[in-house]
């Protein structure tokens, strides 16, 4: 998530929970009253309407009831999840962090001068300049390492 699209997914959550609460009002007013006594009706007619889960208007206002407290806590876990990602390096970022630790796996030194200037060969062929010199590649290695997660297997558990 970058940009745009970052800023409106952290304020998603708060949409949510504003959509959550303005349901609950409805179930608890009027409305649903009306809504409830309209799909009995119907349920005794024999006749299914589209908006009818699983062909049964008890267990649909059921669910209907509940849904305020689903968009609620469906809003938390989107909160969640982005305040996670505030605290997790860009894709880009993970992809160098990944490759800085191969070559200390590789190698048993972290060799960040070659990667820097690996780094900005990568980018100059992209007609960007490199943001990660070799105290950045430090620091962000030294922050981020345990985002990396563990090969499954290792080419010594190949041969």
């Amino acid at each position: 998530m970058y940009g745009k699209e970052y800023e409106a997914a952290k304020r998603f959550p708060s949409r949510i929970e504003s959509f959550a609460n303005e349901i609950k009002n409805v179930n608890t007013g009027s409305l649903f009253y009306h809504l409830l006594l309209a799909s009995r009706n119907h349920a005794k007619a024999g006749r299914k309407d589209s908006w009818v889960l699983d062909n049964d208007y008890h267990w649909t206002m059921k669910v209907f009831q509940e849904l305020p407290t689903l968009l609620s806590a469906y809003g938390e876990f989107v909160g969640f999840a982005v305040r996670q990602k505030e605290r997790r390096p860009w894709v880009r970022a993970y992809h160098v962090i990944d490759l800085v630790d191969h070559v200390k796996r590789a190698t048993r030194k972290p060799h960040y001068a070659k990667i820097e200037a690996l780094l900005d060969a990568a980018f100059l062929e992209r007609g960007e300049t490199s943001p990660y010199k070799k105290q950045k590649l430090e620091d962000l290695y030294r922050r981020t390492r345990h985002y990396l997660l563990p090969l499954l297997l290792s080419p010594n558990d190949i041969e």
